[in-house]
């Protein structure tokens, strides 16, 4: 009984770690092209890369392409880039990222599970 207890505690603790604590970097800076910045990100298992790097001033657009068909992943959120759109698999959505001023730009599956960033530098 005792063991099983223990067993479930730790899988908590991983699943919670998992999800909310990992920390990969898998950052990729953005180079610009006839003055616009474009990128793509990977919707597979997760977001690849996680952050994009932009510079700031130049125009920028991200495109999100859907090859995962958890129905976690299939809705993209993101309040400070006004997103909140579902994505079928093998769909591309784009988004035009304002790159007026230095900052991020979070993003996340439709529960919260998964996340990603924009950062304007």
């Amino acid at each position: 009984m005792m063991i099983s207890v223990i067993i479930a505690i730790l899988l908590i603790v991983f699943i919670v770690w998992w999800f909310y604590f990992r920390k990969v970097d898998d950052s990729k800076a953005v180079e610009a092209n006839n003055n616009l910045q474009k990128a793509q990100v990977v919707i597979q298992g997760g977001y690849t890369p996680s952050t994009l790097v932009l510079q700031k001033g130049i125009p920028a657009e991200v495109e999100f392409l859907q090859k995962d068909s958890t129905a976690c992943l299939a809705e993209i959120k993101s309040a400070e880039l006004a997103l909140d759109q579902k994505i079928e698999p093998n769909e591309k959505i784009s988004v035009k990222v304002p790159t007026d001023q230095a900052g991020e730009f979070n993003y996340s599956c439709g529960m919260n599970m998964f996340h990603g960033k924009v950062v304007v530098k």
